[in-house]
């Protein structure tokens, strides 16, 4: 198992809020949609100048 997939395991079972910065940013809009879909945390909050 990868270091990753463990960070992701212990994340999903934390089931906390997570914050993303520079929201403007097609990187991290779409990281926010994989964390999402993949239900690393319970919810996204995506920060941004808009």
């Amino acid at each position: 198992m990868y270091a990753i997939d463990l960070f992701v395991k212990k994340a999903q079972n934390a089931s906390k809020t997570l914050v993303l910065p520079e929201g403007q940013d097609p990187r991290v809009v779409a990281a926010a949609n994989m964390i999402v879909e993949n239900r690393v945390a319970s919810e996204v909050t995506v920060l941004g100048t808009e």
